[in-house]
């Protein structure tokens, strides 16, 4: 599994909080005390919880705050509480208590216990501040940067980083940074794609946008695009509304951003084998259609982020790709 997650203390004493780091949303949440399903099935499960009963630093302000996710809604109050992220406190910081979550939070198997939001907050519904926009706002950072090596898990390596403040210049290639202007209206990361190259065929496909969204694991496009790109890859098809392709696929996939093309490993475009005995097993693809947005927006999650270093610049409102060193 794709995961990106960071580790965060909050509260007095303070107390690791687990996140899924995610550059498309916002907001900075995590369960609070007596949080149950929105289904009514339970409570939210072996999550850690903050609450007046762990932290005597923790204020509620009883605003109420809502989110929704592909994954689902969450619900609860805005409150206030220290936050500690790398060594650096953000002291009465404001963010959300989840007290009703989408049964997919509630999982003992969900990994993590909250969200952390990198997004910017232009056009997003709350009035809080994003973790980097308080860093920088309280002097903790010079300059209001996020960047990102997420790791892959199949290599079993602890080298994933999320960096604030700047780029880590020990984790890419400085020659290979490309800096694009971000042309998102509101909240997202998003960028002009040049193209899709396919073994070193160029896809024609048009004037397009990538949503660069490290919350989502997939890669998601326009039908058209979607199609078209699938039968360029030998021994793909479509069934149910999903695409498959063959488990030992060595097909080069890039995306092409800045005048740069940064290729996706194979291995990262398969996803479940339909028969794990069979050597000639197809899998399923790990790009898939998009619904309910325009025909020139893409989604591209951690099948493509994983192999680049990407960063974000909130005062020049910038996006930087680099491959990975």
């Amino acid at each position: 599994m794709i995961m990106d997650l960071a580790t965060i203390q909050i509260g007095t004493p303070p107390r690791d909080f687990k996140l899924l780091v995610d550059s498309g949303s916002a907001d900075l949440w995590v369960p609070g005390e007596g949080c149950q399903a929105g289904d009514g099935s339970g409570d939210c499960g072996n999550h850690t919880l903050l609450g007046p009963t762990f932290s005597s630093s923790f204020r509620h302000s009883g605003e109420f705050w809502m989110v929704k996710y592909g994954s689902g809604p969450v619900a609860g109050h805005i409150v206030s509480d220290h936050v500690t992220v790398a060594g650096l406190t953000l002291k009465s910081h404001r963010f959300a208590l989840a007290l009703r979550e989408s049964k997919h939070y509630t999982l003992n198997r969900t990994l993590y216990d909250g969200i952390m939001g990198l997004a910017r907050t232009v056009g997003w519904n709350h009035n809080l501040p994003s973790l980097v926009e308080s860093l920088h706002g309280a002097g903790l950072i010079k300059r209001p940067i996020v960047s990102y090596r997420i790791p892959r898990a199949a290599d079993g390596r602890s080298d994933g980083e999320l960096a604030f403040g700047g780029m880590n210049p020990a984790k890419y290639k400085a020659a290979s940074v490309v800096t694009l202007k971000n042309i998102g209206p509101i909240r997202f990361w998003e960028a002009r794609m040049d193209s899709i190259v396919i073994n070193g065929i160029t896809l024609r496909i048009g004037r397009r946008s990538a949503i660069l969204d490290s919350g989502t694991t997939f890669i998601l496009g326009p039908r058209k695009d979607v199609a078209l790109l699938h039968t360029a890859i030998p021994g793909s098809r479509f069934s149910d509304g999903l695409w498959y392709i063959p488990c030992h696929t060595e097909v080069v996939l890039s995306l092409s951003f800045g005048g740069r093309a940064f290729p996706i490993q194979p291995r990262d475009l398969r996803a479940t084998p339909l028969n794990k005995d069979d050597p000639n097993a197809e899998c399923k693809s790990r790009i898939g259609e998009m619904r309910g947005r325009g025909g020139s927006q893409w989604i591209v999650g951690d099948v493509f982020l994983k192999n680049v270093y990407f960063s974000t610049n909130l005062e020049k409102n910038e996006i930087s790709l680099a491959e990975l060193a």
